[in-house]
């Protein structure tokens, strides 16, 4: 077993070796203590516009006390988790992941999550399902959304509908019992999108606020892109900017954004596809949305 584990570690370290290095390095401290005391925190207050976006969207979902706590949190603590494929908050892989960050935070603090929106509803998480294990611990899930649906983005995913509870709950009989009801599934369904109905679901099961990353990206880019000179807007809408991606970040999937189809599939775009004038007008239709990498840039221009 030893030698089994050795080998699954290894190979871990082959495709990440910054965990290698995180080994290396605190491997002699517990979890608790690796997470409580080991974390590097920013000292640098966040950027405004991104704290004023942060609070404009935690209004919407949770209401101004949260909103203002958060805020006043990420003043003194801007730390939040990226791990989370936004959806209903069940998946075993998820809840750990989050349990582990949940150590970091005091009873009075919040522990923020921004899932991302681009993992599809047939996603291994299936962010569109809730799910179980049987007598037999296999993984079973019961979905909101019909198949034909699987293969979309969060991102532009339907909102669910009292039909679409209905059906789950027909489908699952006894199997999900008060589940739904734990979740205020019905409260949520006023909701407009699947993104929202996923944040306030997920927190009304744990408690834990969460948000959408991309979406919360987007808008702050619209903030970021009325300043010419900031970093960011040099970067995503000048040439200059767009050759140092390429050189960079070239090999990705997609050049700096992910598209949405008429039927609300992603595509994939090339640096050729966009130019300057559609971004922010595209960005504000929800027609794109910013790639992994991207999110990733704006958080750490942010402050976070």
């Amino acid at each position: 077993e030893k030698n089994r584990l050795l080998e699954i570690q290894n190979r871990v370290f082959a495709r990440r070796p910054v965990l290698q290095g995180i080994l290396s390095e605190h491997g002699d401290f517990s979890l608790l203590d690796y997470v409580q005391k080991r974390w590097a925190v920013a000292t640098a207050e966040p950027d405004e516009r991104f704290l004023e976006v942060i609070k404009e969207e935690t209004i919407k979902l949770y209401g101004r006390y949260l909103a203002e706590t958060a805020v006043s949190q990420l003043l003194k603590k801007p730390l939040i988790s990226t791990i989370d494929h936004l959806g209903i908050w069940n998946h075993p892989f998820f809840v750990n992941s989050d349990l582990i960050y949940s150590l970091h935070f005091g009873r009075k603090e919040l522990a923020l999550v921004l899932g991302t929106e681009s993992v599809s509803l047939n996603n291994s998480s299936w962010p569109g399902s809730l799910l179980k294990h049987n007598k037999n611990l296999i993984l079973e899930r019961y979905s909101f959304f019909p198949d034909r649906d699987k293969t979309l983005p969060v991102f532009s995913a339907s909102s669910i509908t009292a039909a679409d509870v209905g059906r789950l709950k027909k489908r699952a009989g006894k199997e999900l019992e008060g589940l739904p009801e734990a979740l205020d599934i019905h409260a949520v369904l006023e909701l407009g999108n699947f993104s929202e109905q996923a944040c306030r679901a997920s927190f009304n099961l744990w408690q834990s606020v969460w948000l959408p990353l991309e979406t919360l990206v987007l808008k702050y880019l619209a903030q970021v892109f009325k300043d010419k000179n900031n970093v960011l807007s040099r970067l995503i809408l000048s040439e200059q900017g767009r050759r140092l991606w390429q050189e960079y970040f070239g090999g990705g999937q997609t050049f700096m954004f992910w598209g949405i189809d008429k039927k609300g599939h992603r595509i994939s775009l090339t640096k050729s596809v966009l130019n300057r004038d559609e971004i922010c007008q595209l960005l504000l239709e929800r027609k794109i949305y910013p790639s992994g990498p991207l999110c990733f840039a704006a958080l750490l221009k942010a402050g976070i």
